[in-house]
C-alpha cells in the first residue's frame, strides 16, 4: 500500500513539475515576443539604433533573430507567433 501511494505522490509531484515548466515557457515565449515586437517597431519606423540594440540583447541570450522581406516563415516557436507582419523569424539557440 506504501509502494501506490508513494507512487501517486511521486505523478503528482511530477504533474505539478510539468504545470510549472509550462507555465516558465509560457512567461519565456511572452517575454521573447514582446522584444521581437518592439525590435519590429523600432525597425518599421527606421530607428535602427533601438532596433539594433534590442537585437544585440536577443542575441546576447541566444535568440537568434532573422530578418527577411519574403514574406513569413517560423521554424520551432509557438502558434501565437507566427504571422508577424515584418517577417521576421527567431529561434533559440542552445
Amino acid at each position: 500500500m506504501n509502494a501506490i501511494r508513494g507512487l501517486d505522490m511521486v505523478l503528482r509531484d511530477a504533474a505539478a513539475l510539468r504545470e510549472a515548466v509550462e507555465k516558465q515557457n509560457r512567461r519565456h515565449n511572452a517575454l521573447i515576443a514582446g522584444l521581437v515586437a518592439i525590435q519590429q517597431k523600432h525597425r518599421v519606423a527606421k530607428d535602427y539604433a533601438v532596433a539594433d540594440e534590442v537585437r544585440a540583447l536577443l542575441n546576447s541570450v541566444g535568440v537568434r533573430l532573422y530578418q527577411g522581406t519574403q514574406g513569413h516563415d517560423y521554424a520551432d516557436i509557438p502558434k501565437e507567433l507566427k504571422g508577424r507582419p515584418v517577417g521576421d523569424t527567431w529561434i533559440i539557440e542552445d
